[in-house]
């Protein structure tokens, strides 16, 4: 009886490995808030200005955390003229809607691109423009759009005023 238990007991295969733990169950994520009915509600776009003084002028660029520009105002003091510059994810070789909306009004512009360390798209406006001054006292904040490119609000900082100031 023992060496048919034992030949039995050779027969059997191995015990079965347990069950695979099952999937972890994904991961439900909220759905982004949806878009403020007025612009001037919005969350200002994280990041800050700078100021600064180069060879032919004055620039102000709202840069995102770790120092990528996003928008730039530059003025150059010989023409009297001031570039308004949105950053791009990839240099377009067209010109692009820009739209800037202030607490007063709005303007839509085209932005060309420009040769720019990071690719932009940028118009140019006389320094006396007043689209500028409603930039610059838009109850603290404007908004610029690009067509294909996320909203930039942005706060109304000393910067600004101070670069239309150098070009005037």
């Amino acid at each position: 009886m023992i060496g048919a238990l034992a030949t039995l007991s050779a027969c059997a295969g191995p015990p079965a490995p347990p069950p695979a733990p099952p999937p972890p169950a994904p991961i439900a994520r909220p759905a982004p808030p949806p878009p403020p009915e007025n612009w001037m509600d919005a969350p200002r776009t994280a990041g800050d200005w700078s100021y600064q003084r180069d060879g032919s002028g004055t620039v102000a660029a709202y840069l995102a955390p770790g120092d990528a520009p996003l928008f730039m105002m530059r003025c150059d003091t010989t023409r009297r003229q001031i570039t308004l510059a949105r950053a791009l994810p990839r240099q377009s070789g067209e010109e692009l809607p820009m739209r800037i909306l202030t607490e007063t009004g709005e303007r839509i512009m085209g932005a060309r691109p420009i040769a720019a360390p990071t690719p932009m798209s940028a118009s140019v406006v006389a320094a006396s423009d007043p689209l500028l001054d409603a930039m610059a006292f838009s109850k603290g904040r404007f908004a610029v759009e690009v067509a294909g490119q996320d909203t930039l609000y942005l706060p109304s900082w000393v910067e600004l005023s101070r670069v239309i100031e150098d070009c005037r």
